[in-house]
């Protein structure tokens, strides 16, 4: 799985192929976003208790946890959707999930948030790791779809901005369940 989230992270094609022709991958790509939510959930623990101490606070992690499956569920979805009606392409929801389950292996990279202190700093990195998904979503979209890479950056970016408005929905229910002492 690491050997494949690497491939999947710089950007090869070959991986993504073999991900949508792989059906015992889809549990492979629910752990590839298990980590990339887990490390944004060590960055904002890490980060909480840098800026607040250690007050008596609950932290709500299935909110974190449960924004990257939602988020990730729709967007194949609505890939699927497109590529198969839209599209007239051949295209399996597994073999969705699969190829953008691994596009998410840059959130890994969420854990340097954990590391930085500037405020400034946090939202370039935040950034960069989403210019990073978007970028390897469109390749994935590209070699399950048989597309152009032009038309599947167009569908990447949805995605992405879905995935940015169901973590904020999340992170929001995470913040309200966070009581600083």
């Amino acid at each position: 799985m690491f050997r494949r989230m690497v491939r999947a992270a710089l950007f090869n094609a070959g991986v993504y192929r073999e991900l949508r022709d792989d059906p015992t991958a889809t549990l492979q790509a629910f752990g590839v976003i298990s980590l990339g939510s887990a490390a944004l959930i060590l960055a904002l623990i890490l980060g909480q208790v840098r800026s607040q101490g250690f007050g008596a606070y609950a932290l709500v992690f299935t909110s974190v946890f449960s924004a990257g499956i939602v988020g990730w569920v729709i967007v194949s979805l609505l890939s699927h959707l497109v590529g198969a009606r839209l599209l007239r392409r051949e295209v399996t929801l597994p073999s969705m999930l699969r190829t953008i389950g691994f596009s998410n292996a840059p959130a890994v990279a969420y854990i340097f948030l954990a590391v930085s202190a500037e405020a400034d700093l946090l939202q370039l990195i935040n950034a960069g790791i989403l210019m990073w998904i978007l970028l390897a979503m469109s390749v994935a979209l590209r070699q399950t779809l048989s597309i152009p890479f032009a038309g599947a950056l167009w569908m990447a970016i949805p995605g992405i901005l879905i995935m940015v408005v169901i973590r904020g929905i999340f992170a929001g229910t995470l913040l309200s369940g966070l009581y600083v002492g």
